[in-house]
């Protein structure tokens, strides 16, 4: 069975914004196809999108209603769209595998991935296989983006936070039983993946109610903003690592260190430069009493990054994580958000190749030809899309003869 599949050479599940993607988008035929052309595209893309139930009156019915209302928003970071093959109206290629090598630049001003219950940030490469009067062959690769956040470019995330917060406890009879107060610090407010967060406490019980237990999260909020019909927002909790302290007693006191790690599973996205999400953590400490309805609450802003910050006492469990560093291409000229084809075949074992006369192309006097895409601009401008020159004359494919 005919098929058109992306495979890229530097990619393990993850990939970073200023990294080049090296790759080839693979044919296979079973017999001979009439092509007018082979494709290779990326879009980088957020969208927010929910419904919510709003009343109004109806003025035939005479009375209040209520209907469905759909909230949504989008912003496009890059397009880009390369011809890898492309001739007339359309030419024969002879049954067999094809190889057509390419490269891109990602843009460096775009953010994190991220899939939502009420939005997301998606990467995505599309190969098509253009067919004259029958459906294209086509495949689509989602890229894991990861936005690198170097914590020791915000100010203040080094220096230590506490906060204090104190009630009256009132029993169920509603009687006065004392008060409470609870405090709660933290070194430093800047934190990576594998990090012990060491999160200081002390409480003192001033009341004649028992405190069961101390519960620490450090949980993500992550905002979605729609744009059309209306703004508006929803919002999403997640829970990204938890422990849990022993109480303390009637007219006790107590002060301890808890730890707690933040682990690689989750995906914690650097959404600075999306309009229409946002994400902030936080650690925050629940203090659950007996006999009382209420329980007493604290929380410090946090920030969690991919570079760690430098000359703070944190624990790690482990080695630290890396710095990112990215090497270009061979094959790519440093101009970011470019499709790249290079002049020969990538692949050593493929021995014979289509001549110019066969698919009806010529071989373009420039090997690397450079389209005119700018870099990302910042999402404020709202960028519009940006797709690369299509060339009519393109290098010719590999092709593997044992298959003919």
């Amino acid at each position: 069975m005919s098929s058109v599949r992306i495979h890229l050479d530097n990619y393990d599940n993850i990939c970073y914004a200023g990294q080049t993607l090296v790759g080839r988008v693979e044919c296979f035929f079973n017999t001979k196809k009439y092509i007018k052309a082979i494709r290779i595209s990326i879009t980088g893309i957020a969208q927010t999108e929910w419904e919510d139930h709003e009343d109004y009156y109806d003025y035939e019915k005479k009375k209040n209603v209520s209907r469905k209302a759909r909230h949504y928003a989008e912003e496009k970071y890059f397009s880009a769209e390369y011809a890898l093959l492309q001739g007339g109206e359309y030419f024969k290629l002879p049954a067999g595998r094809y190889n057509y090598p390419f490269s891109y630049i990602l843009p460096t001003n775009i953010p994190s991935s991220y899939e939502g219950r009420y939005g997301k940030i998606r990467y995505c490469l599309q190969a098509t296989v253009s067919r004259p009067d029958k459906s294209d062959y086509q495949d689509n690769l989602c890229l894991n983006v990861v936005s690198p956040l170097d914590l020791n470019t915000i100010p203040g995330l080094s220096d230590s936070v506490a906060t204090s917060v104190d009630k009256t406890i009132y029993s169920c009879c509603c009687i006065n039983s004392g008060r409470l107060t609870f405090k709660m610090s933290l070194p430093a407010t800047g934190f990576v993946p594998r990090q012990e967060v060491s999160i200081g406490g002390h409480i003192e019980n001033l009341s004649k109610i028992n405190v069961e237990c101390i519960k620490f999260k450090i949980v993500g909020h992550i905002e979605f903003i729609s744009q059309y019909p209306s703004r508006k927002t929803k919002y999403e909790e997640i829970t990204v690592a938890e422990c849990r302290e022993s109480g303390v007693g009637a007219h006790g006191e107590k002060s301890w260190t808890s730890n707690i790690q933040i682990p690689e599973i989750h995906c914690y996205p650097n959404s600075s430069i999306c309009g229409i999400m946002n994400v902030i953590f936080r650690v925050k400490a629940t203090v659950v009493l007996s006999n009382s309805s209420t329980n007493l609450e604290s929380e410090i802003p946090v920030t969690l990054g991919t570079i760690p910050l430098s000359g703070v006492n944190i624990t790690f469990a482990g080695a630290p994580p890396p710095q990112i560093g990215f090497s270009l291409s061979p094959t790519a000229p440093p101009h970011e958000g470019n499709f790249v084809v290079p002049p020969y075949p990538t692949d050593e074992s493929s021995k014979t190749y289509p001549t110019p006369e066969d698919v009806n192309l010529k071989v373009p006097v420039d090997p690397y030809p450079v389209t005119s895409t700018p870099s990302a601009p910042i999402l404020s401008e709202m960028p519009c899309s940006s797709k690369g020159a299509e060339l009519n004359q393109a290098p010719p494919p590999s092709y593997d003869e044992a298959n003919r």
